[in-house]
């Protein structure tokens, strides 16, 4: 072996120009190939660490009145009485996440309310005290590894040691807590992270919402575990059809491991990721396999030929088929498992940035995520003995008689021809169609289409702070146009409900999403009024006894002339233009507003200012507020030592935005990302096989030039055969990208349109890019005195 591990050495170095662009190319194709396969097994297998993860189920509501609406939260006593109801049910846990003052410092994350028996439904790996006490003292907690490093620096071992522990925004003095037992960190690779844990019984939430008045108050995330061999599918069909008081929303059960890739569109998830965008990180992760794999095999093809001599001569001696086959095996080992060290290299210093601009949790850890290692030695195995196999048949296709004769035939060599320079150039143009597509779609959702302007938008966070004093001081201040006391657009999160009926018909009752607003809501979004008027101060009704729809819900509620209508909450005095109020994954639902004063309710205030004046309002807003003796704070955490104030924030827009569309922007990123590095290693790929062929056609070239041709003929002779090849590319990867994005913009319920341009600016970037790589090689081809090439003819 270690023959054959120096003959590949040697090979190697003899030919330098090809081996370095093939190591090249392929170290960054396994870079972008190890990131895929990284960020698809990290977001795999969640959740299945837990010894009872089979039969742990998350218990999801979907309301009667509005069946698109799927929650992970609940009531807490609909999941006791579940567990009394249904013997399949062996247990359960209810958590609720929170904020929390410890020892005077402001925790957010990994704080939790909890029943006791959570350490039975979930896997914690015990290191110090004991669960018991837990489940029978509502005084203790239970805390992991790092929240016992962060509060007990010098000390790992902190039972018995006591918290001062209150809720954020609550007004009850602060609670002496022992902690009796600390947890192992949960792995990186599951849904529910707690650092600490508080008996349930301690929430004043859990305790005003238990009792039978309150059920349909749900702000609780709840998993069953069910019984070995239960079945699952037929307990949620007995759950839907009782007749109990609160059997009124429909019940589904999600397996645990399913949760983190499965919760697209449920209210109440957090810290999950869509199976789609696992889905598009194998698709880019296949393609950007497929280029690297075609690219090596395209270069390696072109080295080997050059010693295939020495092979034949070495069959001549003796050397049996599969000694060709070892030699050619290790040849190929080693170059793949060089690129792989530097991939992992560049992987490895670049995923603190990946992390940063992903926002994701990626780690290189075999103990975290040991099946991307298997996958990545697989890997490597794969693509040297795909390699090898090819080169191989190649090379026992020809006799060697012919080969040492020099008259093998290259019709067998499919990576000759332009075959794989095709593939990849397809491959390119469909990602880049793709790519444009994908930023043309997300500028639609942000910019364009809403129905409303939030341009020049500032709010004022409302914190147990009525402001219905100074309000009608903000409308004085010289930056300011318009000031609202209403809810903010858009909605991200759940949206309210209501039940109307029509005065007329009685018996019909409509589910409508509803929004308490002011009499300057629909002017500061400028909102389009279609029939009917606005809110007014000026009519006493409108407060609470007036309705403004959208066209939605018009023709919902089969209304053609809706002005005027009694319904049971008031008369429909407007219609508005359909506005997108919620994100465009969904479809637009019918909507009213409803005028309310909110002044004095916890909230927020929006501002509307002059163009470019953000900065100068905002401090001229805080020091109006200010000298009306009202708190403005810094950060959210300064209410812990302020019981009421406000929070000004002047790029709300933008933080919705992104809470709104945080997915869909890094999926954007890793598909322009990947995308550019799939053109810079086919480029790689074209560089190296443009150079090879140009050697091979150097003395047609040098004929051409003693007969006259000129340096500009030579240039098209050559770029022409090229550009051939690229239009075809371009005709082959329309349809296919044409097909993919449209399959892809069925994700959105509101989508932009794959205009011409998309198609035309793809194709001529990868004309462009391609012929200016190559012209470079082709004009010092031309260029080439060919006295130089003929001299031994």
């Amino acid at each position: 072996m270690l023959f054959y591990i120096k003959t590949a050495y040697r090979n190697f170095i003899n030919q330098r120009p090809y081996s370095f662009i093939n190591l090249i190319g392929l170290s960054l194709g396994l870079w972008i190939v190890l990131l895929s396969l990284l960020m698809v097994t990290h977001h795999t297998g969640f959740d299945t660490f837990h010894k009872n993860y089979k039969n742990i189920y998350r218990v999801l509501t979907i309301p009667s009145a509005d069946k698109q609406q799927v929650s992970a939260i609940t009531n807490p006593l609909e999941i006791e009485e579940m567990a009394e109801e249904f013997p399949e049910i062996k247990g359960y846990v209810r958590l609720q996440p929170s904020q929390l003052k410890i020892n005077d410092a402001v925790d957010y994350n990994g704080c939790y309310y909890a029943d006791s028996s959570v350490v039975d439904v979930f896997s914690f790996e015990l290191l110090f005290g004991a669960f018991d006490r837990f489940k029978k003292d509502p005084n203790t907690v239970i805390v992991s590894e790092s929240f016992a490093s962060k509060y007990f620096v010098k000390e790992k071992d902190v039972v018995g040691k006591q918290l001062e522990i209150s809720s954020l925004y609550g007004e009850q003095e602060g609670k002496k807590m022992t902690i009796v037992a600390v947890f192992e960190d949960l792995p990186i690779k599951s849904t529910f992270r707690p650092n600490i844990l508080l008996p349930i019984s301690n929430s004043d939430d859990f305790q005003l919402y238990r009792s039978p008045e309150q059920r349909g108050a749900r702000f609780l995330t709840s998993y069953l575990t069910l019984r070995e061999g239960s079945d699952w599918e037929g307990l949620e069909k007995k759950m839907n059809e009782g007749e109990q008081e609160w059997y009124k929303s429909t019940y589904k059960l999600q397996p645990l491991e399913k949760v983190h890739l499965y919760s697209e569109g449920i209210a109440g998830s957090q810290s999950t990721k869509s199976i789609k965008g696992v889905l598009l990180y194998s698709g880019i992760g296949m393609l950007a396999l497929l280029v690297s794999l075609l690219n090596f095999m395209l270069l390696y093809s072109a080295i080997s030929e050059r010693s295939i001599k020495n092979m034949a001569l070495r069959k001549v001696m003796g050397m049996e088929n599969r000694d060709t086959l070892k030699m050619i095996f290790a040849e190929s080992l080693l170059m793949c498992f060089m690129a792989a060290a530097f991939g992992f290299l560049i992987l490895k210093s670049t995923l603190p940035y990946f992390n940063g601009h992903l926002q994701d949790q990626l780690v290189l850890s075999m103990k975290e995520n040991w099946s991307f290692f298997v996958g990545s030695i697989i890997l490597v195995f794969m693509i040297a003995a795909l390699s090898s196999l090819y080169f191989y048949r190649y090379v026992s296709r020809h006799q060697v008689v012919e080969v040492l004769e020099k008259q093998a035939s290259q019709r067998h060599n499919l990576f000759f021809g332009n075959g794989v320079i095709l593939a990849q150039l397809v491959i390119v143009t469909a990602m880049l169609v793709f790519s444009f597509a994908y930023y043309k779609q997300l500028g639609f959702m942000m910019n364009q289409g809403k129905g409303f302007n939030t341009d020049n938008l500032l709010t004022v966070y409302k914190y147990n702070q009525s402001l219905d004093e100074v309000q009608k001081g903000l409308f004085n201040l010289p930056e300011v146009l318009a000031v609202s006391a209403s809810q903010v657009l858009p909605i991200h999160g759940s949206s309210q409900k209501s039940i109307i009926k029509l005065k007329d018909q009685p018996s019909k009752e409509y589910a409508l999403e509803y929004m308490n607003v002011d009499e300057s809501f629909i002017s500061l979004y400028d909102i389009e009024l279609k029939k009917g008027r606005n809110f007014s101060k000026e009519f006493s009704t409108d407060l609470k006894e007036s309705l403004i729809i959208n066209e939605a819900a018009a023709k919902f509620m089969e209304l053609d002339d809706p002005i005027g209508v009694e319904t049971n909450i008031g008369r429909v005095i407007g219609v508005v233009d359909d506005f997108k109020f919620e994100t465009f994954k969904k479809e637009l639902r019918p909507l009213f507003l409803r005028m309310e004063d909110i002044s004095k309710a916890n909230g927020s205030i929006t501002i509307k200012y002059k163009e470019g004046r953000k900065t100068v309002t905002a401090e001229q807003v805080k020091h109006y507020l200010e000298s009306n003796q009202i708190f403005v704070a810094s950060t959210i955490s300064d209410f812990k030592d302020h019981p009421k104030g406000v929070l000004i924030n002047s790029n709300y827009v933008n933080d919705i935005m992104e809470r709104m569309y945080g997915d869909e922007k890094t999926l954007q990123k890793v598909v322009s990302f990947f995308t550019l590095m799939a053109i810079l290693i086919s480029l790689m790929g074209i560089v190296g096989m443009f150079l090879y062929k140009t050697e091979r056609r150097a003395k047609e070239i040098g004929i051409r030039k003693v007969n006259g041709a000129s340096v500009k003929e030579i240039l098209l002779m050559l770029n022409g055969d090229f550009a051939k090849w690229i239009v075809l590319a371009f005709v082959i990867a329309c349809p296919v990208a044409y097909y993919v994005t449209q399959k892809w913009l069925e994700n959105f319920a509101y989508k932009t349109t794959l205009d011409w341009w998309i198609f035309g600016l793809a194709g001529l970037l990868t004309l462009i890019v391609a012929l200016l790589t190559v012209s470079g090689l082709s004009y010092r081809a031309a260029i080439t005195n060919p006295v130089n090439v003929l001299k031994d003819e």
